[in-house]
């Protein structure tokens, strides 16, 4: 890899270094994290997820999410529609 210096530009907050060319992600988070969100949306748009494979993402993203983060909103909301239990929920 190599550096290359570049002209002071001002970008506000960390987000927004994140997503510039200095650093190239798409997403403010990590690489895992994204890996994670990607195949969570991919998960979203199959017609019938399996309950393994909703297990599976959702253990990628507790390893790789901050309890705040703000896909857990829309990740709830998928879970919630495949009748999929919380963590901790009643059975």
């Amino acid at each position: 890899m190599e550096l290359t210096q570049r002209d002071f530009v001002r970008r506000g907050d960390v987000s927004a270094w994140l997503t510039s060319e200095a650093f190239d992600l798409k997403e403010a988070r990590s690489l895992e994290a994204e890996t994670a969100i990607r195949e969570a949306l991919a998960l979203a748009r199959q017609p019938s997820p399996s309950k393994e494979d909703i297990k599976r993402v959702q253990q990628l993203l507790q390893a790789s999410l901050s309890d705040i983060d703000r896909f857990w909103l829309r990740w709830v909301e998928f879970r919630s529609k495949h009748h999929a239990p919380r963590k901790g929920a009643r059975k």
